[in-house]
């Protein structure tokens, strides 16, 4: 009766630990400084008189108080542990088990995750100048200047304006829209291996039967490709480097290279934010949990190797691309981490308030409560049956999770919140899955039942497989597979008549010039005309603030090219350039005048 009183009191008490954030959600709030007012006039949060540090006070408060509230009643009742682990070695935690791997499982999954990847029918759907702009005038740029961020304002990372496009000219010898979809494709489908790679090790390490083992690795297999599909990934390929540091974490917490697994943690610290500047803080905020949860352990020798990898990896890329790169980069990243909430921010709605967005705002959050009570339960408590290895491995995949949902709050549209969720969801799974195999292996008399239920996994992803494939997939046609025919195509096939017209005037009103200055929202114009960017700053919707604006007015004053391309419409209705870029249109209307147009675009050229 008492432990029944107990868990009504914890029940309880997590209900109202949950209700007080609701209601101090919209209570949490600040001004913005007078610098964000200045510099971002028309942003969605100054126009609000909102700070962008309300989004992340808020979701701190929201997650932490119903954790903090299950932690402080499994203290009072003499229930947390805290995982340490032992003196000395830090793989030193018991005998392991043998690693009864299932290599004709792991086969067979790969094999049709191939067929997968063989007959996806790729899209024939319009050029996207916004999002697919940002990469093939990155490429442009790279192809024509032989250089990085010197020439290219990255607003999202190297693994995605740089890699796709040196990808598409090392294997294809060109740049095309078809060739960088299909690029796009192989990464998505390079995050799908190492995923099965996880979640092979993962499985065949547990200390469980072969069986389990089997049932266990074909869960995760089904969830994979749920969360990695060609068609509405939620673990998307940016992710690669976060799953990578989660390998290697794993590989060190379960003795298996533990050496070189430190060493290539280290340098992901520089290989992540050059890939991308937002997963790149995510991985480098993880990697400081993880120095602390090694400093905690005196595990010394681990740390120092750590740090030297950290800076040589960041020594190596120095020298790799040179002083003036090099300082670009930083300037960029500085620009970036400093100014994009304000630049692209959308405030995250109030959780089940009736606002747009309300509903899946507060059923994320509720999920991620759910998430965090769940790693308390489990990997804190003394009844909990994870190994030592698996509650260190949830508890920094729920960092990881909790500092990834970033994404989510700093520009809260439906697309970027489900991508936030996406390690929240991994959590999730592993989690409910390994107990769920706990769970038979301890209450099912006869194991050989679940021979029965791994045969209807592997049907069951068979069919989800071919399901996919026979309502969105292709087939062989005259011997030819579907990625053969693709990047055969122009790219006039993923334009519209009038969009083809557009470019082609273009094309020939800037064809004596070396380059083209592009103050439009569609980054794809100096690509569909074949010139480079005349600087840096191709990506306008990127750049804010008055020191930005200044910069790009000098580079005007500076420039070759007289002629400047602005558009009448906007890309997105809240974000006018003529109100985000006073100073640069006080500057055009006093410097230029209009030379021609061409639909809704205007050129202007120097009056003298």
């Amino acid at each position: 009766m008492q432990i029944n009183r107990k868990n009504i009191f914890l029940l309880l008490s997590l209900v109202v630990s949950i209700i007080i954030p609701n209601l101090l959600w919209d209570k949490i709030y600040f001004a913005p400084n007078s610098n964000a007012i200045e510099n971002f006039p028309v942003s969605i949060y100054v126009k609000n008189n909102f700070n962008h540090l309300n989004e992340i006070f808020r979701y701190c408060v929201y997650i932490i108080f119903p954790s903090l509230t299950y932690i402080f009643f499994l203290i009072a009742n003499n229930q947390l542990k805290i995982p340490i682990l032992p003196r000395g070695n830090i793989l030193k935690t018991g005998n392991k088990p043998k690693d009864y791997s299932n290599l004709k499982l792991f086969n067979l999954v790969i094999f049709f995750f191939l067929i997968n990847l063989f007959f996806y029918k790729f899209p024939l759907r319009n050029l996207d100048p916004f999002h697919e702009g940002m990469f093939l005038t990155a490429g442009q740029n790279y192809a024509h200047y032989k250089t990085f961020w010197t020439n290219s304002f990255i607003t999202v990372g190297g693994g995605y304006e740089f890699l796709i496009p040196f990808l598409s000219l090392k294997i294809f010898d060109s740049v095309s829209i078809s060739n960088t979809r299909v690029i796009t494709i192989f990464l998505i489908f390079f995050n799908q291996l190492i995923l099965l790679y996880f979640a092979y090790k993962f499985s065949f390490n547990q200390n469980l039967p072969k069986i389990l083992k089997n049932f266990l690795f074909l869960t995760l297999v089904i969830s994979i490709y749920y969360l990695t599909n060609f068609y509405h990934p939620i673990l998307i390929f940016r992710e690669i480097p976060l799953v990578i540091f989660l390998i290697l974490t794993w590989f060190i917490l379960n003795r298996k290279y533990e050496n070189i697994s430190l060493f290539f943690i280290g340098l992901l610290s520089c290989l992540s934010i050059v890939w991308g500047l937002d997963r790149g803080a995510y991985l480098n905020a993880v990697l400081i949990f993880f120095i602390f949860f090694l400093l905690l352990n005196q595990q010394m020798k681990n740390i120092f190797l750590l740090f030297f990898s950290i800076f040589f990896g960041w020594l190596i890329f120095y020298y790799l691309i040179g002083d003036t790169e090099f300082n670009s980069f930083l300037s960029n990243a500085a620009s970036i981490y400093g100014n994009m909430d304000y630049i692209y921010g959308i405030i995250h709605p109030t959780p089940f308030y009736g606002e747009i967005g309300s509903s899946r705002s507060g059923k994320n959050l509720l999920l991620i409560v759910l998430t965090s009570l769940l790693t308390i339960k489990f990997c804190l408590t003394k009844n909990s049956k994870l190994s030592l290895e698996n509650k260190i491995f949830f508890i920094l995949l729920f960092f990881l999770a909790f500092v990834s949902y970033k994404t989510g709050l700093g520009r809260s549209d439906r697309g970027h919140m489900r991508a936030a969720m996406a390690f929240y969801f991994l959590d999730l799974i592993l989690i409910l899955t390994l107990q769920l195999t706990f769970f038979f292996n301890n209450y099912f008399y006869s194991l050989k039942k679940i021979n029965y239920v791994n045969n209807l996994l592997i049907i069951f992803f068979i069919g989800m497989v071919s399901f996919f494939l026979l309502t969105k997939g292709d087939i062989l046609d005259n011997n030819k597979l579907n990625v053969f025919k693709y990047i055969e195509l122009q790219n006039n096939s993923f334009l519209t008549k009038d969009e083809s017209k557009k470019y082609e005037a273009l094309k020939v009103e800037f064809n004596k010039d070396d380059c083209v200055q592009n103050l439009t929202a569609v980054a794809a114009i100096p690509f569909m005309i074949s010139k480079p960017s005349c600087n840096k700053f191709y990506f306008p919707w990127s750049m804010g603030g008055k020191n930005i604006q200044k910069e790009y007015i000098d580079l005007l004053s500076t420039s070759k090219s007289k002629k400047i391309l602005i558009s009448e419409s906007d890309y997105f209705s809240e974000h006018k350039f003529k109100n985000m870029f006073p100073y640069i249109f006080k500057f055009l209307k006093e410097e230029y005048k209009l030379h021609r147009e061409i639909g809704d675009y205007k050129i202007l050229i120097k009056k003298h």
